[in-house]
């Protein structure tokens, strides 16, 4: 609820932020570059979360067209982690915002 001006001064975003804290967290912290931070895929897909996008792609594709269940299965073989995320993401988002308008 803090207005846009105040949150940013002189090109610095979070600028009442970075004051707050100024002092409690080193300044080299607070003053690097902005970075993103990775989601750790490969461990998750070797847990339950395997397993179940191994089922809703399964699910997936008996519903759709949209991907062959033998390139699903063979994802799964060499362990694309990666590729899986995507493609469970992408299944997740059909079966929220466009399944339920199909039935």
């Amino acid at each position: 609820s803090i207005p846009e001006k105040i949150k940013t001064k002189n090109n610095i975003s979070k600028y009442i932020l970075k004051k707050a804290v100024r002092g409690v967290i080193p300044d080299e912290l607070i003053d690097r570059k902005k970075q993103g931070f990775g989601v750790p895929v490969k461990e998750m897909m070797l847990d339950k979360l395997g397993n179940k996008a191994k089922n809703d792609l399964y699910e997936f594709c008996k519903k759709t067209d949209f991907l062959d269940v033998d390139a699903i299965k063979e994802l799964f073989t060499k362990n694309d982690s990666t590729r899986i995320w995507i493609l469970l993401n992408f299944s997740m988002w059909w079966k929220h915002y466009i399944e339920p308008e199909t039935f």
